[in-house]
């Protein structure tokens, strides 16, 4: 029942008795005179009156259980007011929390002012029972028709919010006021905790390490700082200005885009992870990985997006495949140039025999000369294979060592970035270097890298040339280079330098400082064997704090006269064929043709196909004066374990190799010590016949 069908019936109830009670006076008055004069009627009227009364009192009480009943009921705390803001009744609900809250009996809140019960409570500091007066006043005075307050109302054990309201009630024409309190701790909590776990996500998305982007209809809704960095935007604003996200990517990538949005707010089969093109602010195109989930917005579904740019990975993804590539194109083509290098040999030797057979023939020897060119021309093509498969042998020759390296100023500065400050001077080398001038170039490079490195935070990187001898005692203290010579390479930094512990570990292989993924540590052991290589050695002089300093020493290039070579005619001059040489090779052509050739010198020859085959004959008793193998023999047991088994058998027994692509260092390394002949292919009959005479008539 409304405030005002309840004031309606409580005035009609009031009227009522009144009549009744007039009636009642009117009627016992008359009663009296009837009394006087001997008359009944009245009487009887008198008791229907008397009954009439106690049946609209009954109704009465009838109502106002009613009335009670109905505000009992309730769950809010109901309290009645009259004009002046006296309570005038309140519910069960109203006594039950404020006895149980400390509260006095019920029948202390009828009759006390209400206002004066907010007035102490705003005496005693608290804002809410002032705001709350406010209210009731506004009311109460006719100058507000509602109010309504959210306060606090802390129990020792518990945390608990409360909504009032002040509503106008009038019965008779007099004013008076309904207030209520409802308990609305359960859903203050719940906004509380939705209000908290919105803020939270909020800064999670904010201050997340993945761009996050929400949309509905590529409109944008929620970016983060995280995708305005990826697109190179200056605020969060400045992006959400787009007002269509489509304009990120590039137009070629936006109807697949368009396609699975669309599937994925009708639940098609749309990927949930995909990369796409898109472009910066400054027109820079990136590749992005895109991770799409639908979410409820509001009265909508839109679509999260976590976004990454992922141009950098990808890029580095593609250089290892096309590293990978390139190296198994470089085994390949180092297989394929050994091959081929086998057919060369017998195509240069054959060539050579019958350019010899045919001196007398011009038009058959002119034939066989074009042969012989024809096979130079592969040689060389095979040559630039093996380079590109990384199998090259050292090409050394004189160069001016000082000239070369101020040569390479230009991409030094490139390669070290504008920290580093580069001079190049002390050209005092008096001769030039007997090396290979691209591996000098990478040593350089590797020394001035390494240098870089020590100095993080810039510094000054002196490259010197000098000319140094050294002595033979000099040279026997040393024990690393030969007496005689040298071109010095000197590199020197003003970095962090190194101890004496770290120094003497420098030239070891995969031995670095830094951190992992930053160096291999093979930087300096390349210096280290390319000078030794060459001729020469490197040595490192360090302190901690006082920089670095890297030398190489270089062979002279020797000017002096050298010992006369014998003559093609003297090499090739037919023997008595008391020397016997053993060939050691799988490919028949190849071992046929050095079996000719050598035949054709005077040379006795026995030949093997493995290495156990040419063992097994050594160690029969087979007289052998050389051993001429290749390098790379079928079987467990390949050219150079072969040359260190049979000398192990016979200490004196020279051996030539043959390859199509080691170097002469690596056979070294694999013999222990001593100087190695190599003879590489393809390789024409007069160097087979200078090496072969070399090892067994001088």
């Amino acid at each position: 029942m409304s405030s005002k069908a309840l004031g309606r019936t409580e005035a009609e109830l009031k009227a009522l008795f009144a009549a009744l009670r007039q009636i009642d006076e009117r009627l016992a008055a008359r009663l009296r005179e009837e009394a006087a004069s001997g008359g009944g009627e009245t009487a009887r009227l008198l008791r229907e009156s008397r009954a009439g009364i106690g049946r609209a009192e009954q109704l009465t009480r009838t109502f106002a259980a009613q009335r009670d009943a109905i505000a009992d009921s309730l769950p809010t705390n109901i309290a009645l007011l009259d004009a002046e803001g006296d309570i005038v009744e309140v519910n069960s609900a109203w006594r039950a929390f404020f006895e149980a809250n400390g509260g006095r009996h019920y029948d202390h809140f009828v009759g006390e002012n209400y206002k004066d019960v907010c007035r102490r409570a705003v005496a005693r500091g608290s804002r809410d029972a002032e705001r709350a007066l406010d209210g009731i006043d506004r009311v109460l005075g006719g100058r507000a028709d509602h109010f309504a307050m959210h306060y606090a109302c802390f129990s020792p054990s518990e945390e608990r919010w409360f909504e009032m309201t002040v509503a106008p009630l009038r019965i008779d024409g007099i004013g008076g006021a309904v207030v209520s309190h409802r308990n609305v701790t359960e859903s203050h909590l719940a906004n509380r905790r939705a209000r908290d776990l919105q803020e939270r996500l909020l800064r999670l998305v904010e201050k997340a390490s993945i761009g996050i982007l929400v949309h509905a209809g590529f409109e944008p809704l929620l970016v983060n700082a995280e995708l305005v960095s990826i697109f190179g935007y200056r605020s969060e604003a400045d992006l959400m200005a787009l007002r269509d996200v489509r304009l990120l990517f590039d137009p070629k990538d936006v109807p697949r885009l368009e396609r699975f949005a669309r599937d994925r707010v009708l639940g098609g089969d749309a990927p949930e992870v995909y990369t796409a093109r898109a472009r910066r602010r400054d027109g820079r195109a990136i590749m992005i990985e895109n991770r799409a989930f639908t979410i409820p917005w509001g009265d909508r579904l839109a679509i999260c997006a976590m976004v990454t740019d992922v141009t950098e990975r990808l890029e580095s993804e593609e250089r290892t495949r096309q590293s990978q590539r390139l190296q198994a194109l470089g085994q390949l083509t180092g297989g394929i140039a050994h091959d081929f290098n086998n057919l060369l040999t017998v195509i240069l030797g054959s060539a050579d025999v019958l350019t010899g057979e045919l001196a007398d023939d011009g038009e058959l020897l002119e034939l066989a000369r074009m042969v012989g060119a024809a096979a130079e021309r592969g040689a060389d093509l095979t040559r630039r294979l093996l380079t590109f498969g990384g199998r090259q042998q050292l090409q050394p020759s004189a160069i001016d060592v000082a000239e070369h390296v101020t040569t390479m100023e230009p991409l030094l500065r490139r390669s070290l970035g504008e920290l580093v400050e580069i001079e190049i001077g002390g050209a005092t080398a008096r001769w030039p270097a007997f090396v290979d001038a691209s591996q000098l170039e990478i040593a350089v490079l590797n020394l001035c890298i390494n240098a870089r490195d020590a100095m993080p935070r810039g510094g000054r990187i002196t490259i010197e040339t000098d000319s140094t001898v050294v002595e033979p005692v000099a040279a026997g203290e040393d024990g690393l280079v030969a007496p005689g010579d040298y071109v010095v390479v000197r590199v020197r930094d003003t970095g962090t330098g190194m101890s004496p512990e770290v120094a003497s570990r420098a030239f070891e292989p995969f031995f670095t400082t830094k951190e992992p993924g930053k160096g291999t540590g093979l930087g300096l052991s390349m210096v280290f064997g390319f000078a030794q290589q060459s001729g020469g050695r490197a040595r490192i002089r360090s302190q901690l704090g006082a920089g670095t300093t890297v030398e190489m020493l270089l062979p002279r290039a020797c000017d002096a006269p050298r010992p006369a070579l014998p003559s093609d005619r003297e090499v090739l001059a037919t023997r008595d064929g008391n020397r016997t040489v053993m060939v050691v090779e799988d490919d028949d052509l190849v071992r046929q043709q050095a079996e000719h050739i050598l035949s054709s010198l005077g040379y006795a020859t026995l030949t093997a196909r493995t290495a156990h085959e040419a063992l097994a004959a050594i160690e029969g008793g087979r007289p052998v004066d050389l051993l001429f193998t290749d390098m790379v023999l079928p079987g467990d047991v390949g050219g150079i374990e072969l040359a260190a088994r049979a000398k192990r058998l016979r200490p004196d027994l020279p051996v030539l190799f043959t390859t199509g692509y080691a170097d002469a260092s690596e056979i070294a390394r694999g013999l222990g010590d001593g100087e190695v002949q190599v003879l590489r292919k393809p390789y024409r009959r007069i160097d087979l016949a200078r090496l072969v005479h070399a090892l067994l008539e001088e």
